[in-house]
C-alpha cells in the first residue's frame, strides 16, 4: 500500500477556496461565504445580491491574504476547547 502524506493546513484551505498559493486576491468561495453572511445580516431580503457581493469582495480585499488566512483558521477552531 503507498503511502499518502497529508498537505498542511494552508495547503488544503487555499485549494478548498480556489486560491493558488502566492495569490492574494480573495478567492470565489471565501468572497461567497461572506457575502451569504451579509445577506443574512440584512435578514435574508433579496435584491440586493451584487451590493453584497461588492461590499463582501472590498472587505477580504481590505483585510490581505494574511488576515484571511488567520480568520479562516480560526473558523476551523470553533467549537474547539
Amino acid at each position: 500500500m503507498p503511502i499518502v502524506r497529508r498537505k498542511k493546513r494552508n495547503q488544503r484551505s487555499e485549494q478548498a477556496f480556489g486560491r493558488p498559493p502566492g495569490d492574494e486576491r480573495p478567492a470565489h468561495g471565501e468572497i461567497a461565504k461572506l457575502a451569504h453572511g451579509l445577506w443574512l445580516e440584512r435578514g435574508g431580503t433579496h435584491g440586493r445580491d451584487r451590493e453584497d457581493w461588492f461590499r463582501a469582495e472590498e472587505r477580504l480585499k481590505a483585510q490581505g491574504p494574511s488576515e484571511r488566512d488567520e480568520a479562516e483558521d480560526e473558523e476551523g477552531l470553533e467549537g474547539v476547547d
